[in-house]
């Protein structure tokens, strides 16, 4: 979910995607990924997710790209998928490794993901592409990654539904029609599906959009 600096050299990370991000600065009860409302949310909003996986045949080796502290991983688990996360930051992973020991998540940037070709029958990315400096090598990676007829299941903010320029980290504000048009170019859209976050009362951010895709022949 994190904005994706080629050079990870110049300190960079460490300044945007550490601890602050994720726990927040002010109010980590209500806020960040630790939060107790953030919890929640994530726990209805995989409701919607494990939904589309069963919908569309996602199985097996399953790679979250930009995966936080690793709640998804865990409940990917639960629906007999195998997980692997990777993330940016530092101050994640190490998090993640310690609530998660059994899973093996692993520091990455998502411009070249370590990983063979064609590892994963399952791929997915939740409000990570709108921080990555270059979308379409994100998606060519995403792509070089998964097996052939392989499920990729992404979450966007749009302009369409969400406050997108409230955080200074995303790169892009697209809107629906402009994400779609991008995804064309990789995938196959299976379905765009919406998800209205309980994090909204205390937010004010509205909709995770999902965008359910499918490789295609070139």
């Amino acid at each position: 979910m994190y904005r994706d600096i080629l050079s990870l050299s110049k300190g960079l990370v460490g300044t945007v995607y550490e601890r602050e991000y994720f726990v927040g600065a002010n109010t980590p009860i209500l806020f960040g990924y630790a939060s107790i409302f953030y919890r929640i949310n994530t726990w209805f909003r995989f409701r919607k997710i494990a939904s589309l996986i069963r919908r569309f045949g996602g199985k097996g080796n399953t790679l979250d790209v930009g995966c936080a502290l690793g709640h998804s991983l865990v409940r990917f688990e639960s629906i007999g998928l195998k997980p692997v996360g990777c993330d940016i930051s530092a101050w994640a992973t190490k998090r993640a490794r310690k609530i998660h020991p059994h899973i093996n998540i692993i520091r990455a940037n998502a411009l070249a993901l370590p990983f063979r070709s064609g590892a994963f029958d399952t791929v997915t990315a939740f409000e990570t592409l709108e921080h990555c400096s270059d979308l379409n090598l994100a998606l060519r990676e995403i792509r070089r990654v998964i097996k052939p007829k392989g499920l990729v299941i992404a979450s966007v903010p749009t302009t369409n539904l969400n406050r997108t320029y409230d955080d200074e980290t995303h790169l892009w504000h697209k809107s629906l029609r402009e994400w779609l048009t991008l995804f064309e170019s990789h995938f196959r859209i299976l379905s765009v599906d919406f998800f209205m976050k309980f994090m909204k009362y205390v937010d004010g951010k509205t909709c995770n959009t999902f965008i359910t895709l499918r490789t295609r022949k070139d």
